[in-house]
Protein backbone atom coordinates (compact mmCIF):
# COMPACT_ATOMS: atom_id res chain seq x y z
CA UNK A 1 0.00 0.00 0.00
CA UNK A 2 1.35 3.52 -0.98
CA UNK A 3 1.36 6.20 1.10
CA UNK A 4 1.03 9.99 0.84
CA UNK A 5 3.09 12.60 1.58
CA UNK A 6 0.67 13.93 3.66
CA UNK A 7 0.27 10.64 5.82
CA UNK A 8 4.19 9.88 5.92
CA UNK A 9 3.91 13.39 7.96
CA UNK A 10 1.22 12.97 10.02
CA UNK A 11 2.60 9.17 11.07
CA UNK A 12 6.15 11.37 11.72
CA UNK A 13 4.55 13.95 13.40
CA UNK A 14 2.29 11.77 16.11
CA UNK A 15 5.37 9.59 16.40
CA UNK A 16 7.58 12.88 17.63
CA UNK A 17 4.61 13.87 19.52
CA UNK A 18 4.53 10.28 21.49
CA UNK A 19 8.31 10.40 21.80
CA UNK A 20 8.96 13.53 23.30
CA UNK A 21 6.06 12.92 26.34
CA UNK A 22 8.35 12.77 29.82
CA UNK A 23 6.86 11.46 33.05
CA UNK A 24 5.42 14.82 33.78
CA UNK A 25 3.47 15.04 30.42
CA UNK A 26 -0.21 16.41 30.70
CA UNK A 27 -2.22 13.54 29.78
CA UNK A 28 -5.14 13.85 27.34
CA UNK A 29 -7.35 13.02 29.73
CA UNK A 30 -7.32 16.29 31.35
CA UNK A 31 -8.86 17.45 28.78
CA UNK A 32 -12.01 15.27 28.79
CA UNK A 33 -14.39 18.06 29.75
CA UNK A 34 -13.34 19.71 26.31
CA UNK A 35 -14.83 16.12 24.57
CA UNK A 36 -10.98 15.87 23.78
CA UNK A 37 -10.31 11.58 23.49
CA UNK A 38 -7.10 9.70 22.40
CA UNK A 39 -8.08 7.50 19.20
CA UNK A 40 -6.25 6.21 16.55
CA UNK A 41 -4.92 8.55 13.94
CA UNK A 42 -6.66 6.55 11.45
CA UNK A 43 -10.03 7.99 13.46
CA UNK A 44 -9.04 11.75 13.79
CA UNK A 45 -9.18 14.60 10.67
CA UNK A 46 -5.08 14.83 11.57
CA UNK A 47 -5.41 18.09 8.23
CA UNK A 48 -7.29 19.55 10.66
CA UNK A 49 -6.23 18.48 14.20
CA UNK A 50 -2.80 19.99 13.43
CA UNK A 51 -3.94 23.54 11.78
CA UNK A 52 -3.96 26.14 13.69
CA UNK A 53 -6.87 28.00 11.33
CA UNK A 54 -8.87 25.41 12.58
CA UNK A 55 -8.59 26.08 16.30
CA UNK A 56 -9.03 29.77 15.35
CA UNK A 57 -11.81 29.54 13.65
CA UNK A 58 -13.96 27.02 15.87
CA UNK A 59 -13.20 28.86 18.80
CA UNK A 60 -14.63 31.72 17.41
CA UNK A 61 -17.44 30.34 16.88
CA UNK A 62 -18.19 28.43 20.13
CA UNK A 63 -19.31 31.47 22.54
CA UNK A 64 -19.53 28.87 25.39
CA UNK A 65 -15.78 28.68 25.62
CA UNK A 66 -14.35 30.80 28.46
CA UNK A 67 -10.91 32.44 27.95
CA UNK A 68 -9.43 29.88 30.11
CA UNK A 69 -10.84 27.06 27.63
CA UNK A 70 -9.94 28.68 24.54
CA UNK A 71 -6.22 28.45 25.41
CA UNK A 72 -6.76 24.92 26.75
CA UNK A 73 -8.51 24.04 23.51
CA UNK A 74 -5.48 25.39 21.59
CA UNK A 75 -3.25 22.89 23.70
CA UNK A 76 -5.07 19.88 24.25
CA UNK A 77 -4.05 18.00 20.70
CA UNK A 78 -0.35 18.18 22.00
CA UNK A 79 -1.28 16.21 25.06
CA UNK A 80 0.08 12.70 26.21
CA UNK A 81 -1.85 9.44 25.05
CA UNK A 82 0.27 7.21 25.87
CA UNK A 83 0.05 4.70 22.80
CA UNK A 84 2.22 5.47 19.48
CA UNK A 85 0.20 6.27 16.80
CA UNK A 86 -2.98 7.56 19.15
CA UNK A 87 -3.51 11.50 19.50
CA UNK A 88 -5.90 13.79 21.72
CA UNK A 89 -8.65 14.44 19.32
CA UNK A 90 -11.64 16.54 20.07
CA UNK A 91 -14.79 15.21 18.97
CA UNK A 92 -15.47 17.66 16.33
CA UNK A 93 -12.68 15.87 14.24
CA UNK A 94 -13.15 12.34 15.61
CA UNK A 95 -14.45 10.45 12.44
CA UNK A 96 -15.33 7.10 13.54
CA UNK A 97 -17.58 8.01 16.53
CA UNK A 98 -15.56 7.48 20.07
CA UNK A 99 -17.40 7.10 23.03
CA UNK A 100 -16.40 7.02 26.47
CA UNK A 101 -17.80 6.09 29.80
CA UNK A 102 -18.60 7.23 33.01
CA UNK A 103 -18.44 10.91 31.67
CA UNK A 104 -18.63 13.80 34.61
CA UNK A 105 -19.31 17.25 32.73
CA UNK A 106 -18.47 19.02 36.27
CA UNK A 107 -18.99 22.27 35.35
CA UNK A 108 -22.15 21.54 33.28
CA UNK A 109 -22.70 21.94 30.13
CA UNK A 110 -25.68 24.76 30.38
CA UNK A 111 -25.95 28.46 32.10
CA UNK A 112 -28.89 27.11 34.12
CA UNK A 113 -30.24 28.32 37.16
CA UNK A 114 -29.67 25.72 39.77
CA UNK A 115 -32.24 25.24 42.66
CA UNK A 116 -30.64 23.74 45.65
CA UNK A 117 -27.64 23.13 47.44
CA UNK A 118 -28.12 19.39 45.93
CA UNK A 119 -28.91 19.72 42.80
CA UNK A 120 -26.73 18.55 40.10
CA UNK A 121 -26.02 21.32 37.08
CA UNK A 122 -27.27 20.29 33.59
CA UNK A 123 -25.41 17.55 31.62
CA UNK A 124 -23.34 16.79 34.93
CA UNK A 125 -24.11 13.02 34.81
CA UNK A 126 -25.24 11.70 31.27
CA UNK A 127 -25.89 8.29 32.14
CA UNK A 128 -28.40 9.25 34.66
CA UNK A 129 -31.99 8.11 33.36
CA UNK A 130 -35.46 8.51 34.48
CA UNK A 131 -38.23 5.58 34.20
CA UNK A 132 -41.45 6.94 33.83
CA UNK A 133 -44.81 5.74 33.36
CA UNK A 134 -47.04 7.17 30.83
CA UNK A 135 -51.09 7.06 30.57
CA UNK A 136 -51.98 4.71 28.05
CA UNK A 137 -55.19 7.20 27.12
CA UNK A 138 -53.15 10.61 26.75
CA UNK A 139 -50.43 9.42 26.35
CA UNK A 140 -49.11 12.13 29.35
CA UNK A 141 -46.31 11.28 32.11
CA UNK A 142 -47.70 9.82 35.42
CA UNK A 143 -45.70 11.73 37.81
CA UNK A 144 -47.03 10.08 40.94
CA UNK A 145 -44.31 9.37 43.23
CA UNK A 146 -44.31 5.14 42.89
CA UNK A 147 -44.12 6.06 38.86
CA UNK A 148 -40.80 7.25 38.65
CA UNK A 149 -37.31 5.31 39.22
CA UNK A 150 -33.86 6.24 38.38
CA UNK A 151 -31.41 4.20 36.31
CA UNK A 152 -28.45 4.17 34.83
CA UNK A 153 -27.86 3.58 30.32
CA UNK A 154 -25.35 0.91 30.25
CA UNK A 155 -25.47 0.69 25.88
CA UNK A 156 -27.95 2.03 23.49
CA UNK A 157 -30.68 0.64 24.33
CA UNK A 158 -29.73 -1.36 27.84
CA UNK A 159 -30.15 0.57 31.29
CA UNK A 160 -29.57 -0.59 34.70
CA UNK A 161 -31.57 0.06 37.83
CA UNK A 162 -32.97 -1.82 41.23
CA UNK A 163 -35.40 -4.44 40.72
CA UNK A 164 -37.21 -3.08 43.54
CA UNK A 165 -37.96 -0.33 40.86
CA UNK A 166 -39.52 -2.26 37.86
CA UNK A 167 -40.86 -5.49 39.74
CA UNK A 168 -44.20 -4.40 40.00
CA UNK A 169 -44.68 -3.77 35.97
CA UNK A 170 -45.44 -5.86 33.14
CA UNK A 171 -43.56 -5.21 29.68
CA UNK A 172 -46.61 -3.98 28.13
CA UNK A 173 -47.01 -1.35 30.35
CA UNK A 174 -46.56 2.15 28.94
CA UNK A 175 -43.34 1.99 30.83
CA UNK A 176 -40.68 5.06 29.34
CA UNK A 177 -36.97 5.57 29.85
CA UNK A 178 -36.01 9.28 29.61
CA UNK A 179 -31.99 10.46 29.23
CA UNK A 180 -30.28 13.45 29.25
CA UNK A 181 -33.21 14.32 31.08
CA UNK A 182 -32.76 17.08 34.30
CA UNK A 183 -35.46 19.60 35.33
CA UNK A 184 -39.05 16.90 35.19
CA UNK A 185 -41.30 19.76 34.65
CA UNK A 186 -39.31 21.83 31.98
CA UNK A 187 -39.14 21.01 27.99
CA UNK A 188 -37.23 24.36 26.66
CA UNK A 189 -33.74 22.99 28.20
CA UNK A 190 -31.09 23.71 25.17
CA UNK A 191 -30.34 20.15 24.42
CA UNK A 192 -33.43 18.12 24.46
CA UNK A 193 -34.10 14.66 26.37
CA UNK A 194 -34.22 11.48 24.54
CA UNK A 195 -37.03 8.81 25.02
CA UNK A 196 -37.08 5.21 24.73
CA UNK A 197 -40.59 3.00 25.15
CA UNK A 198 -39.52 -0.06 27.59
CA UNK A 199 -39.30 -3.70 26.16
CA UNK A 200 -38.22 -5.59 28.30
CA UNK A 201 -38.13 -6.29 31.91
CA UNK A 202 -35.80 -9.00 33.32
CA UNK A 203 -34.84 -9.50 36.52
CA UNK A 204 -31.98 -11.12 38.34
CA UNK A 205 -33.53 -14.46 39.10
CA UNK A 206 -32.13 -14.81 43.04
CA UNK A 207 -34.22 -11.07 43.66
CA UNK A 208 -35.89 -10.86 46.76
CA UNK A 209 -38.60 -8.80 47.89
CA UNK A 210 -38.49 -8.91 50.89
CA UNK A 211 -34.62 -8.46 51.69
CA UNK A 212 -33.53 -6.39 48.52
CA UNK A 213 -30.91 -9.47 48.10
CA UNK A 214 -29.42 -9.16 44.28
CA UNK A 215 -31.35 -5.88 43.69
CA UNK A 216 -30.40 -5.97 40.03
CA UNK A 217 -32.86 -5.73 36.71
CA UNK A 218 -31.99 -5.10 33.46
CA UNK A 219 -34.05 -2.55 31.37
CA UNK A 220 -34.23 -3.48 27.05
CA UNK A 221 -35.94 -0.34 24.92
CA UNK A 222 -37.35 -0.82 21.93
CA UNK A 223 -35.16 2.26 20.20
CA UNK A 224 -31.65 3.19 20.88
CA UNK A 225 -30.30 6.16 22.27
CA UNK A 226 -28.28 8.49 20.30
CA UNK A 227 -24.91 9.12 22.13
CA UNK A 228 -24.30 13.19 22.89
CA UNK A 229 -22.73 15.31 25.18
CA UNK A 230 -25.29 15.20 27.54
CA UNK A 231 -26.42 11.22 27.18
CA UNK A 232 -23.52 8.60 27.39
CA UNK A 233 -23.27 4.93 29.22
CA UNK A 234 -21.57 4.83 32.54
CA UNK A 235 -18.26 2.34 32.93
CA UNK A 236 -18.98 -0.96 34.59
CA UNK A 237 -16.74 -2.77 37.50
CA UNK A 238 -14.27 -5.45 37.54
CA UNK A 239 -15.91 -7.79 39.68
CA UNK A 240 -13.17 -7.77 42.04
CA UNK A 241 -12.90 -4.17 42.59
CA UNK A 242 -12.92 -3.14 46.16
CA UNK A 243 -13.97 -0.09 47.79
CA UNK A 244 -10.36 1.17 48.46
CA UNK A 245 -9.94 1.55 45.08
CA UNK A 246 -12.44 4.07 44.81
CA UNK A 247 -12.78 7.55 45.81
CA UNK A 248 -15.24 10.64 45.30
CA UNK A 249 -18.61 8.80 45.60
CA UNK A 250 -22.09 10.13 43.73
CA UNK A 251 -25.30 9.29 43.50
CA UNK A 252 -28.04 11.16 41.13
CA UNK A 253 -31.76 11.22 40.74
CA UNK A 254 -35.41 12.54 41.61
CA UNK A 255 -36.26 11.45 45.30
CA UNK A 256 -37.01 13.51 47.96
CA UNK A 257 -34.68 15.69 49.50
CA UNK A 258 -36.30 14.52 53.32
CA UNK A 259 -38.76 12.30 54.80
CA UNK A 260 -41.37 14.86 55.03
CA UNK A 261 -41.46 16.18 51.95
CA UNK A 262 -44.82 16.12 50.00
CA UNK A 263 -42.79 15.37 46.85
CA UNK A 264 -39.94 14.15 44.86
CA UNK A 265 -37.20 16.34 43.62
CA UNK A 266 -38.15 17.96 39.79
CA UNK A 267 -34.77 18.75 39.59
CA UNK A 268 -32.10 15.93 39.24
CA UNK A 269 -30.06 16.33 42.69
CA UNK A 270 -26.70 14.73 43.08
CA UNK A 271 -25.49 13.74 46.24
CA UNK A 272 -21.83 13.30 47.67
CA UNK A 273 -21.50 9.31 49.55
CA UNK A 274 -18.72 8.09 51.56
CA UNK A 275 -18.25 4.54 51.35
CA UNK A 276 -17.90 2.27 54.61
CA UNK A 277 -17.00 -1.67 54.68
CA UNK A 278 -19.39 -4.03 54.75
CA UNK A 279 -17.94 -4.94 58.26
CA UNK A 280 -18.41 -1.75 59.71
CA UNK A 281 -22.33 -0.88 58.21
CA UNK A 282 -23.27 -4.27 59.24
CA UNK A 283 -22.41 -3.70 63.11
CA UNK A 284 -24.25 0.05 62.66
CA UNK A 285 -26.95 -1.82 61.43
CA UNK A 286 -27.24 -4.02 64.34
CA UNK A 287 -27.65 -1.02 66.63
CA UNK A 288 -30.54 0.26 65.12
CA UNK A 289 -34.05 -1.79 64.90
CA UNK A 290 -32.48 -4.35 63.03
CA UNK A 291 -31.53 -6.24 65.92
CA UNK A 292 -28.26 -7.41 66.84
CA UNK A 293 -28.80 -10.53 64.42
CA UNK A 294 -28.84 -8.77 61.74
CA UNK A 295 -26.31 -10.35 58.69
CA UNK A 296 -25.92 -8.28 55.24
CA UNK A 297 -25.92 -10.10 52.45
CA UNK A 298 -23.06 -10.07 50.06
CA UNK A 299 -24.91 -8.52 47.28
CA UNK A 300 -24.60 -5.34 49.18
CA UNK A 301 -21.98 -2.36 49.39
CA UNK A 302 -22.68 0.55 52.23
CA UNK A 303 -22.28 4.58 51.89
CA UNK A 304 -23.85 7.03 54.31
CA UNK A 305 -24.55 10.49 53.14
CA UNK A 306 -24.89 13.65 55.28
CA UNK A 307 -27.19 15.21 57.63
CA UNK A 308 -28.74 17.31 54.82
CA UNK A 309 -27.76 15.37 52.09
CA UNK A 310 -28.97 12.03 51.74
CA UNK A 311 -30.77 9.17 49.76
CA UNK A 312 -34.15 9.29 50.40
CA UNK A 313 -37.87 8.15 49.02
CA UNK A 314 -38.16 7.59 45.54
CA UNK A 315 -34.15 7.79 44.79
CA UNK A 316 -34.78 3.72 44.09
CA UNK A 317 -32.61 3.08 41.09
CA UNK A 318 -30.55 5.45 41.53
CA UNK A 319 -26.42 4.91 40.52
CA UNK A 320 -23.54 5.57 42.57
CA UNK A 321 -20.62 6.01 40.80
CA UNK A 322 -16.97 6.58 42.02
CA UNK A 323 -14.09 7.66 40.86
CA UNK A 324 -11.66 4.87 39.86
CA UNK A 325 -7.78 5.21 41.79
CA UNK A 326 -5.27 4.00 39.03
CA UNK A 327 -2.07 4.83 38.20
CA UNK A 328 -3.23 7.47 35.61
CA UNK A 329 -4.14 9.57 38.37
CA UNK A 330 -5.37 12.35 36.12
CA UNK A 331 -8.58 10.33 34.71
CA UNK A 332 -11.81 11.79 35.27
CA UNK A 333 -14.04 8.43 34.70
CA UNK A 334 -16.58 7.25 36.99
CA UNK A 335 -17.68 3.59 37.30
CA UNK A 336 -21.27 2.28 38.83
CA UNK A 337 -20.27 0.40 42.06
CA UNK A 338 -23.84 0.63 43.52
CA UNK A 339 -27.62 1.00 42.64
CA UNK A 340 -29.72 2.61 45.40
CA UNK A 341 -31.63 -0.05 47.31
CA UNK A 342 -32.41 0.57 51.04
CA UNK A 343 -32.30 2.65 54.06
CA UNK A 344 -33.98 2.71 57.54
CA UNK A 345 -34.21 6.94 57.52
CA UNK A 346 -33.39 9.97 55.42
CA UNK A 347 -30.91 12.67 56.70
CA UNK A 348 -29.04 10.60 59.34
CA UNK A 349 -26.04 9.02 60.03
CA UNK A 350 -27.54 5.88 59.42
CA UNK A 351 -25.88 3.70 56.44
CA UNK A 352 -27.66 3.32 53.28
CA UNK A 353 -27.56 -0.06 51.41
CA UNK A 354 -26.75 -0.33 47.77
CA UNK A 355 -26.96 -3.36 45.52
CA UNK A 356 -23.43 -4.31 44.28
CA UNK A 357 -23.03 -4.11 40.92
CA UNK A 358 -19.38 -5.84 41.43
CA UNK A 359 -21.55 -8.69 42.63
CA UNK A 360 -24.35 -8.64 39.70
CA UNK A 361 -21.89 -7.88 37.21
CA UNK A 362 -21.30 -11.41 35.71
CA UNK A 363 -24.98 -11.48 35.83
CA UNK A 364 -25.58 -8.62 34.01
CA UNK A 365 -23.16 -9.88 31.59
CA UNK A 366 -24.72 -13.14 30.69
CA UNK A 367 -27.82 -11.20 30.91
CA UNK A 368 -27.71 -8.80 28.17
CA UNK A 369 -25.86 -11.31 26.03
CA UNK A 370 -29.33 -12.54 24.96
CA UNK A 371 -29.76 -9.42 22.99
CA UNK A 372 -28.41 -8.75 19.67
CA UNK A 373 -25.37 -6.86 19.55
CA UNK A 374 -22.89 -5.56 16.68
CA UNK A 375 -19.65 -5.36 18.52
CA UNK A 376 -18.39 -4.16 15.19
CA UNK A 377 -20.25 -0.60 16.27
CA UNK A 378 -18.47 1.41 19.09
CA UNK A 379 -21.70 2.72 19.49
CA UNK A 380 -23.51 -0.87 20.57
CA UNK A 381 -21.32 -1.44 22.89
CA UNK A 382 -21.83 -2.00 26.71
CA UNK A 383 -19.01 -0.93 28.76
CA UNK A 384 -17.63 -4.02 29.89
CA UNK A 385 -13.86 -4.57 29.30
CA UNK A 386 -12.50 -7.86 27.64
CA UNK A 387 -10.85 -8.68 30.60
CA UNK A 388 -14.41 -8.68 32.96
CA UNK A 389 -16.10 -10.82 30.28
CA UNK A 390 -13.44 -13.29 30.82
CA UNK A 391 -13.80 -13.21 34.32
CA UNK A 392 -17.43 -13.60 34.47
CA UNK A 393 -16.90 -16.79 31.88
CA UNK A 394 -14.66 -18.26 34.46
CA UNK A 395 -17.50 -17.80 37.01
CA UNK A 396 -20.69 -19.83 37.81
CA UNK A 397 -23.20 -17.74 37.32
CA UNK A 398 -27.19 -18.36 38.31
Amino acid sequence: MRMSAQTIFVILAVVKISMVFTQESISCTQYIDLDYHCVSYLDCDTERLFDPLWYENYVEQDKSLSDKNKNRFFEAHKSECGKVLEVCCPSQLITRPHISCGVRNEAGLDEIQHHSGISSKFGEWPHVCIILQEDPNTGRIITSDFKRRSASLIAPDILLTAATSVSSYKNDENLVARCGDWHLQFENETRSHQRQAVEKIILHPKFNMGNHHNNFAIIKTKGHFRYQDHVRPVCLPDPDLKPEHLNDCFTSGWGKDRTDANHPEDVQKTLKVDLISNKECQERFRRTKLSEYFILDDSFVCGEGYLDADTCHGDGGSPLVCHLKSTDHQSTQYVQVGIVSWGLECNTKTPDAFASVMHGICWIDKAISAFTIDEEDDNNLVMLSEEIRRKCKNRFVD
